[in-house]
């Protein structure tokens, strides 16, 4: 990601004039493993970021992962995996949850892969009502006044 944007953003003469604004999207759970050794060092990505040519950094946590947004739009979902109506939700949660959905509609959820098409299904709007403070960080950089609570309206 850092040779990319140094390549593609600092270092094109396009974008010189421009406010360079990094956003990290992350997920919590990679950094809560029993050695408590994390995958990578977010603040040493920091610096490398802001080395070459970053202005601002902005992170958004997802609290544990990814996997518990989506599983806000549980309908978003079902739809997407052609799960009829009257399916009974997994005990599980988030991520576990998802890869049983989506083994009982006949597909494989591999985390980290592209998943064509299960995003666009996502109602986004439901989503942000349920992770606008987690979100804030995004909104702000953007131009929206907000108080962490704007999706929610």
């Amino acid at each position: 990601m850092l040779a990319e944007f140094k390549i593609e953003i600092c270092c094109n003469p396009e974008f010189l004039d421009y406010e360079k604004v990094v956003c990290f999207c992350y997920d919590l759970d990679v950094f809560k493993s029993a050695m408590n050794i994390a995958p990578i060092d977010i603040e040493k990505m920091k610096d490398d970021f802001r080395g070459c040519g970053a202005d601002k950094i902005i992170e958004i946590k997802a609290n544990p992962n990814i996997e518990d947004f989506f599983m806000y739009d549980i309908e978003g979902i079902k739809k997407f995996l052609r799960l009829g109506r009257n399916y009974k939700l997994p005990k599980k949660r988030g991520l576990e949850a998802l890869k049983q959905m989506y083994k009982d509609g006949c597909k494989l959820y591999i985390k980290g892969t592209r998943t064509t098409g299960l995003v666009e299904s996502l109602n986004m709007g439901l989503i942000l009502s349920k992770i606008c403070s987690q979100v804030k960080s995004l909104c702000d950089e953007l131009g929206y006044d907000c108080n962490g609570d704007i999706c929610q309206g």
